[in-house]
């Protein structure tokens, strides 16, 4: 089983067994219905934590990694321009202007809040072998690497940035990723983003699209991993033009020359009725 052309590796993201069972592990596993559950309930990002095996290191570089995480929490702010629904009716579009219209925001269910958790899973764990597979083997980096626990941050709809190894572990790389997906972004296109879809078992727009978040259209389109959704008003903003029945745009074909012939009647009397009326005067 291979990556989508947008994941730019040859690589296969997963070999084995063509099973009911293995079809089922493909697209969803115990580890990712919780990474769900938590993106859901308002997690900025989730950390998967990829123990190498060695339980001493393991649980040392995962005890630091939840004490950076704790204080990336603690210093990243949200970005301009996002705030809680309730202070909507407050907002003014302008110093001497009345509130903003909300078909102007952008809006979603998911609580907004700036939390990151961590969990732990097993190389060996024989339930998520094709997930931890579908994660590693995008990366040369990543898959090579089998003595070090790796650390993989999962935001927004389930989209993975490539892994931090062993000692690469540090505050400051945390603190910088924390920064980046919770920034405002400019992007437009979601293949300029950094990272990969892993695959979900879950219809994300059931619980993204509602009305915890808004952020004024005038900021940047998408604020990080806040996952401000628009609710479909951007449609409106475009004029619909009505179709006209198809009655009133065919003719038949006999009417075109039919009208001809009219218009050339009409032509010849007032011909004659001039030609008439001159002879008559002189």
């Amino acid at each position: 089983l291979y990556y989508p052309t947008s994941a730019k590796t040859d690589e296969p993201l997963w070999t084995g067994t063509l099973t009911v069972e293995n079809a089922e592990k493909l697209v969803d596993s115990p580890l990712r219905r919780k990474i769900v559950e938590e993106l859901l309930d308002g997690t900025s990002t989730v950390w998967l934590f990829i123990e190498s095996g060695d339980e001493e290191p393991d649980q040392r570089t995962h005890e630091q990694l939840r004490a950076f995480l704790k204080q990336a929490s603690e210093e990243t702010k949200l970005p301009d321009g996002v705030i809680p629904l309730d202070q909507v009716e407050s907002l003014r579009s302008g110093p001497d202007e009345g509130p903003i219209d909300l078909e102007d925001v952008l809006r979603s269910s998911v609580p907004l809040k700036i939390h990151f958790s961590t969990i732990p899973v097993s190389r060996s764990d024989p339930e998520e072998e094709i997930f931890i597979s579908m994660l590693l083997n995008n990366s040369p980096r990543m898959r090579s690497v089998r003595e070090k626990p790796i650390a993989i941050p999962i935001f927004g709809r389930g989209r993975m940035l490539e892994g931090m190894i062993g000692e690469a572990i540090t505050l400051e790389h945390v603190q910088g990723a924390a920064s980046y997906l919770c920034a405002a972004c400019s992007c437009q296109v979601k293949d300029e983003n950094p990272g990969l879809d892993a695959l979900f078992k879950v219809k994300w727009d059931d619980y993204m699209l509602g009305s915890l978040i808004i952020e004024d259209k005038a900021l940047p389109p998408l604020e990080g991993i806040a996952e401000l959704v628009d609710d479909g008003t951007d449609e409106e903003l475009a004029p619909k033009i009505p179709e006209e029945p198809a009655t009133a745009r065919t003719e038949p074909e006999s009417s075109k020359p039919t009208g001809l012939v009219t218009t050339l009647s009409i032509l010849a009397i007032l011909i004659l009725g001039i030609t008439a009326w001159g002879r008559r005067r002189t």
